[in-house]
């Protein structure tokens, strides 16, 4: 009843107007630095002991230290939570993102993983994409169900219903295959499921759009989804004549979950302002000016087991 509850309050808060979300998102922030400064150990001796209800949460926030990857690792035991408020419980770990060599280990808790879950689900209504269809996707091992416990083996295909969303909503199949699968059985496999959507990493597509060469791909596939990586505008470009259906992206970490999601409109991110607060910095830490290019920070809400200030993602 509680997970439904939750879901029903997110789903709703998507359509809520712009005051209305703003003020939703500044009272969540105040009980997060509430619970940090009481919780956290690596936070009570860098914050303010009490955050009081009269300051500014922006500014709050601005004053509080970036929280590096190194950082993360170094003092990762002192970052995870003393104690849980009542209905949060962790149910398992993930790990930070792979752009150093030490990822992180990251607990999280069911509400982390509930979120990830409602937010996948409006992205893919935001992209249009019907969840009756075909999904296949192309990933890592490790990002993959399991068969009977083990890890995809080469060759094998994993069938059930669309990941994430699957155990909230009534889905059409979903396909997976390893991507340590040479490209030519890649191809073969595509080509044999024919899926409705194909979800995998951006050089994942550019090799399969390389291997069909001026032979475009033929069949049901109405969308992709470039994940991990960044898309060029060559990639994109060579992808598309390859595909001829829309190419769609989002922003998002391992540790931190779904950040933002690619407008299929204006082709601007939308943040998941629910439960992130994006900043975008230059080398001095201050906030970029509109058109100015730095450096992202974001700000979790969701997951209280390891809550994360200000963390520099190295995007």
């Amino acid at each position: 009843h509680r997970t439904g509850e939750k879901a029903w309050v997110l789903m709703n808060a998507e359509y809520a107007d712009k005051g209305k979300r703003q003020a939703a998102r500044e009272a969540n922030l105040k009980q997060y630095f509430k619970f940090i400064t009481r919780a956290i150990p690596y936070y009570q001796d860098r914050l303010d002991p009490e955050f009081n209800d009269q300051q500014d949460v922006i500014e709050y926030l601005y004053r509080c230290p970036i929280l590096t990857k190194s950082l993360l690792r170094d003092h990762n035991k002192h970052l995870v939570a003393k104690v849980l408020p009542e209905g949060h419980q962790i149910v398992g770990r993930t790990f930070s993102s792979g752009t150093t060599a030490k990822p992180s280990h990251v607990l999280i808790t069911q509400w982390h993983s509930l979120s990830f879950s409602l937010l996948k689900q409006r992205e893919y209504r935001w992209f249009g994409m019907d969840p009756h269809a075909t999904l296949g996707v192309i990933r890592l091992p490790s990002q993959l169900p399991r068969i009977n416990g083990e890890a995809l083996a080469p060759g094998q295909t994993i069938r059930s219903s669309w990941p994430n969303i699957g155990h909230l909503f009534k889905t059409g199949l979903f396909f997976g295959f390893s991507v340590f699968n040479s490209i030519e059985d890649q191809k073969k496999w595509l080509d044999e499921i024919d899926p409705d959507y194909l979800l995998a990493y951006a050089e994942s597509l550019e090799h399969l759009a390389f291997h069909y060469g001026k032979a475009s791909h033929h069949g049901k596939l109405k969308g992709l989804q470039s994940i991990s990586e960044t898309l060029t505008s060559d990639m994109e470009n060579r992808i598309s004549e390859t595909f001829s259906v829309p190419i769609h992206q989002n922003y998002g970490l391992n540790e931190l979950g779904l950040v933002a999601t690619k407008c299929p409109e204006g082709g601007r991110y939308h943040v998941h302002d629910e439960f992130f607060y994006v900043e975008v910095v230059n080398e001095n830490g201050e906030w970029c000016k509109p058109g100015e290019k730095g450096k992202i920070l974001v700000t979790g809400t969701v997951n209280l087991a390891m809550p994360f200030l200000r963390y520099d993602t190295d995007d």
